[in-house]
């Protein structure tokens, strides 16, 4: 059995897609729910907005559950921009595994995320200019990789980053990683050890459940803009509004708040959605949701008791859709685009 660590739920999912791709049968699981028979088990803890302290305790809870299971081998998913307790986390399962040394290796050159010379580029454009410097609660200002992590060079000790320039150079770091070493990083960096055992397989079109309701935590207008092309009804909620009637009765919709609305904190709207959601699910039979925003999806699969998914298709890298208990689940996080194929089901 191969394990993960992941902090956040859309990077779960981006590795249990990659997983799927290679042919393991995949469960990820969230809180202490466990899958110890999987192929490949992909355990997310949530950890990546909470306190320092909270994200400590309940990162080593499950990664206790995890090591119990005696995986073959052990990665941590980090963000790939390098937000949350990358390090904290990083030491920690280096501590539990008796790791000396461990590789982190976050670029993903095939989403045109590279580090040179110590510096991280999104798309040729150092990463504090790359609209990240806008994030509400790991603000990137510096290109340079220490100052994303928050790290003096003396506090590195046995930890190495990687250069990546391009996927080739994350290919051949993956050919030289040893037993004796802890992989850490992004999904180029999981897909390319993966693939020095594993080949890619065929994904088969799965059949589609209805209604189609795409779910969206975000405010960018660029996103509604984008909605507008796609011909399809926006409901629009309202807090405090009696719209379930309205929403059970789409076969495709996309549900998001009113623009402006911001009587209330981002993580109070999630839990209001959330709790919205619940209802619709509760009333229609096998739904699909579309969910953008890692956080937005891990509201709502907390509302709905969902601790334990299995991908079934990925639909482009990140974008990966899962079977649960109530309903089927396609995840994206919120920077991602959505691909075509999830655009020709919405027109």
């Amino acid at each position: 059995m191969i394990a993960v660590i992941a902090d956040d739920l859309t990077g779960a999912a981006e590795m249990a897609g990659i997983g799927h791709r290679f042919g393991l049968t995949t469960i990820l699981t969230r809180g202490n729910d466990i899958a110890p028979d999987a192929g490949l088990w992909v355990a997310c803890t949530d950890s990546r907005s909470l306190p320092e302290a909270e994200a400590r305790l309940r990162t080593r809870t499950i990664a206790e559950n995890v090591l119990a299971a005696k995986p073959n081998w052990l990665f941590q998913k980090t963000d790939s921009v390098l937000r949350g307790h990358v390090l904290m986390e990083l030491r920690m399962l280096m501590e539990m595994t008796g790791s000396k040394q461990a590789i982190l290796s976050p670029a993903n050159p095939s989403l045109g995320r590279t580090i040179r010379n110590g510096n991280y580029f999104v798309n040729d454009i150092p990463v504090h200019e790359a609209g990240f410097a806008a994030d509400p609660e790991f603000p990137v200002t510096s290109a340079d990789v220490l100052s994303m992590l928050r790290a003096k060079p003396e506090e590195m000790n046995g930890i190495a980053i990687a250069e990546a320039g391009n996927i080739y150079d994350v290919i051949q770091l993956a050919q030289r990683i040893n037993a004796g070493t802890l992989p850490a990083g992004g999904s180029d960096f999981f897909k390319a050890l993966l693939a020095k055992q594993h080949q890619e397989r065929l994904q088969q079109e799965q059949e589609w459940g209805s209604p189609l309701l795409l779910i969206s935590g975000t405010r960018y207008p660029e996103r509604r803009k984008e909605w507008k092309q796609w011909n399809v009804e926006v409901s629009e909620l309202r807090l405090n509004a009696d719209d379930t009637q309205l929403l059970l009765k789409a076969e495709k919709m996309i549900i998001a708040f009113e623009e402006g609305n911001t009587t209330r904190t981002a993580a109070a709207l999630r839990k209001y959605m959330a709790a919205k959601v619940a209802m619709l699910v509760a009333a229609l039979s096998q739904p699909e949701l579309m969910i953008e925003g890692g956080a937005t999806a891990a509201a709502i699969l907390d509302e709905l008791n969902e601790t334990k998914l299995q991908p079934i298709q990925e639909l482009a890298q990140g974008v990966v859709r899962l079977r649960g208990r109530n309903a089927c689940f396609t995840l994206k996080p919120g920077s991602y685009a959505w691909p075509q194929t999830v655009k020709a089901r919405l027109l």
